[in-house]
């Protein structure tokens, strides 16, 4: 029932990082939880913490939370080695990126905060919570923190790993995000309700079965209907979209291209792949949010050679430069989906290139999937 209340399915179905982080997670909750119980440090709790950093970064929540705990618990050397194994991921992934020549802090995330805007701690937190993910957090936390207030003067040690999982829980609504496939809150949700399990006692008691079955069914309310009606679409979306937009790149363009962001279109593309919006290109990210002038996007485009621009018009039509040419526009046929759009205008960026263009989309058309068809811009016909 978990894994369907808590929307880890979708989780998984994006293919990313995040269902090993709910993995780690839940080895740390649980390798705490050895620990409360038998004051030895295990083998789940080591691993939980390293892996949980090294796959994301909120993973230090979660790391430093259960130092913290083994801390208060007298174990000050042993809790303080657990915080070290939480940020030495950090730190090398970050002494790996400026070895690189890159920024210290990946662009893809520098470009999501760019892009809420200055809204502080506050101003976060009440963004989140206006969301039915950062709604059904906020609910989750608040249970576990009131129960683990509540066992604190029982049992302290069991109080403190209540309330540290549920700092974490508070802590991603203060710092963290929230949506994007649900997947960003999937291992704070995942770790409340296991730490919220472990609180409420043995498998047999009464009040931890209700309990439970409370917050999974809160889970259902909160993440079905979207998963649903939604979520349930989207391989069929990348199928239609983002897969075919690869084809085109890799099998008949065999040039540079630019896009939305990098995605699917540079998996296996030996062919430079321009990422307009920035997730993956600090230079593209520094461009757009400086204000520029209409057309920002065309000498990013001319330095690299490309000939061929595929985009959603509503993320960057003002990066269309005057003298760029639309070809067509990919459509979706398909219910619903999480996309960026349901239609990627291409764009030749040169007069130079539109025959050779056209004659690439026209190979690359037999191989559209039913769910997707291509439409000529009136003047390309």
């Amino acid at each position: 029932a978990a894994p369907f209340a808590l929307a880890t399915y979708v989780t998984a179905f994006t293919g990313m990082e995040n269902m090993a982080h709910v993995a780690a997670s839940l080895a740390t909750v649980l390798g705490l939880w050895h620990f409360v119980q038998t004051d030895r440090i295990g083998g789940f709790l080591i691993a939980g913490v390293v892996f949980a950093t090294a796959l994301r970064l909120e993973g230090l929540a979660l790391g430093m939370a259960a130092g913290g705990v083994v801390v208060l618990s007298g174990r000050t050397g042993a809790g303080l080695g657990l915080m070290a194994l939480a940020v030495l991921p950090a730190v090398l992934f970050v002494l790996f990126l400026m070895w690189l020549g890159l920024d210290p802090l990946p662009n893809s995330i520098t470009a999501k905060l760019q892009d809420t805007g200055p809204v502080g701690v506050i101003g976060k937190f009440q963004l989140n919570i206006a969301t039915y993910g950062g709604r059904y957090l906020l609910v989750l936390a608040v249970v576990v923190l009131l129960v683990s207030i509540a066992l604190y003067s029982r049992d302290r040690r069991v109080g403190l790993f209540g309330l540290a999982v549920a700092a974490v829980g508070l802590a991603h609504l203060a710092f963290g995000s929230i949506g994007w496939m649900d997947r960003y809150e999937t291992y704070a949700n995942v770790s409340l309700v296991a730490a919220l399990a472990l609180l409420l006692g043995s498998t047999t008691s009464p009040m931890q079965v209700l309990a439970v079955s409370l917050a999974l069914a809160g889970g259902v309310v909160t993440y079905a209907p979207y998963a649903l009606s939604v979520y349930a679409w989207n391989p069929a979306a990348i199928a239609a979209q983002h897969a075919q937009l690869a084809r085109l790149a890799s099998d008949h363009i065999n040039a540079p291209v630019a896009v939305n962001d990098i995605g699917y279109v540079a998996w296996a593309d030996p062919d430079y792949v321009l990422d307009l919006w920035g997730l993956a290109s600090s230079e593209a990210l520094s461009v757009r949010l400086a204000e520029p002038d209409d057309g920002w996007a065309g000498p990013l485009v001319s330095k690299r050679g490309i000939p061929l621009a595929m985009i959603y018009d509503n993320w960057l039509g003002d990066a269309v430069p005057k003298d760029w040419r639309r070809l067509g526009s990919l459509h979706l046929e398909i219910p619903n989906a999480f996309l960026g759009g349901r239609e990627v205008a291409f764009y030749a960026t040169g007069t130079a290139v539109v025959g050779d263009l056209k004659k690439a989309i026209t190979e690359w058309q037999p191989g559209l999937p039913s769910r997707a068809r291509f439409e000529w811009a009136e003047q390309t016909e």
